[in-house]
């Protein structure tokens, strides 16, 4: 039995390249010269960069909208700075399922994931990050590289819709965002700067459906096992894979940003909301169950008050847009400062905790930074 293993967080590629990498790796098994390369991944670069129409940009701006923030899910940080963490669950449903349903994976459990995150955040849209494939040049074909991008796709949830609606949604949304994947992810964050976005790196929460990848090299079948190096490049990434029954779920997160007891009720949660949709196709979200309804985890958490959750977001996301009204904005770091400022000086008057103080201000950012301190 022989391992081959590639270790540390910066090997990133998509399935043909490991296909290509196992075929050469087979080739010089049997003693057989390489082929020269057509191509460099540079020169893959400049071919991609010369595809990129305003069209392509104006996509991107008009989808995303200067508004889009990354997913900030109201989970308490940890106590302490804790290494990333990585966690794999079984989904039971069978592919055979999703295939009577007429629904394609990848659009339905996107969909299902985005539900999870509304159901979290409370908010009309989440914005998630989705790689893509830009391998279309035929002269890159056997090239092992990082021919991926990411998409990312501003997803409207509407609760009052079943999951076969809101698959089939996502499933128009993602084919039109295909048509515009060559914009480099870092190019589509340089625009959405450009233009004044409250916050233009939105992509913080990635989706991943992996395809298996079948090799072998000499005749010898070669598995694919995920040992993950503890480091997580995004706040948090949802993987779903197929297997010979059911799927595979995991989850890599931030450990300065989550808890693991906190991701794992969110996986469970995925995994009963992803069972649910799968039987009940035709029902809207909003029938489902809540959490304190079943058995199983519950994502029930004592409800953190909202100077908490802003003096959260003072550490972890001090640059992060906090509030505007009219051309007024303010980052977190901002209204932390201003509301303390405020405190201060109210305690220099004599105002002591408990006190009742009359607030007379228009609205404006400084009548939050007073209500705050």
């Amino acid at each position: 039995r022989y391992y081959a293993g590639k270790c540390g967080p910066d090997f990133a590629c998509g399935a043909a390249s490991l296909s290509n990498l196992w075929s050469d790796i087979d080739q010089t098994y049997r003693g057989e010269p390489l082929a020269e390369l057509s191509c460099s991944y540079s020169d893959h670069a400049v071919w991609q960069e010369a595809r990129i129409t305003e069209a392509d940009q104006e996509f991107w701006l008009d989808h995303l909208g200067l508004d889009a923030g990354p997913v900030d899910l109201p989970l308490p940080a940890p106590a302490t700075s804790s290494r990333d963490g990585y966690l794999t669950v079984t989904l039971g449903t069978d592919q055979s399922a999703l295939t009577a349903m007429g629904e394609r994976p990848t659009p339905f459990f996107l969909s299902v994931f985005a539900a999870l995150l509304q159901r979290y955040t409370d908010t009309d849209d989440v914005v998630v990050g989705v790689t893509a494939s830009t391998r279309d040049h035929p002269a890159v074909r056997d090239l092992v590289g990082y021919f991926l991008t990411i998409l990312p796709l501003r997803l409207p949830v509407d609760l009052s819709r079943s999951p076969s609606e809101t698959a089939r949604a996502t499933d128009r949304l993602l084919a039109s965002a295909l048509l515009h994947r060559h914009v480099p992810y870092a190019t589509i964050a340089a625009a959405l700067r450009q233009q004044g976005a409250d916050q233009p790196d939105p992509a913080r929460v990635m989706f991943v459906y992996d395809e298996p990848h079948q090799a072998s090299v000499q005749g010898i079948d070669v598995e694919a096992r995920i040992i993950h190096p503890e480091v997580s490049v995004t706040d948090l990434t949802l993987f779903v894979r197929p297997k010979d029954t059911g799927f595979e779920v995991s989850v890599e997160w931030d450990g300065r940003r989550y808890r693991g007891a906190d991701i794992d009720h969110l996986v469970a949660e995925f995994v009963r909301m992803a069972e649910w949709a799968v039987s009940h196709p035709g029902s809207p979200w909003s029938g489902l169950p809540h959490p304190s309804d079943v058995q199983g985890p519950s994502l029930n958490r004592p409800i953190e008050p909202i100077p908490s959750l802003i003096e959260r977001q003072v550490r972890t996301n001090p640059h992060g847009p906090a509030v505007r009204c009219g051309t007024q904005r303010l980052t977190y770091a901002e209204l932390g400062d201003r509301a303390a400022w405020i405190a201060a000086g109210l305690a220099e008057r004599g105002v002591g905790r408990g006190d009742r103080v009359g607030v007379l201000l228009p609205r404006s950012t400084d009548l939050l930074a007073t209500i705050l301190g």
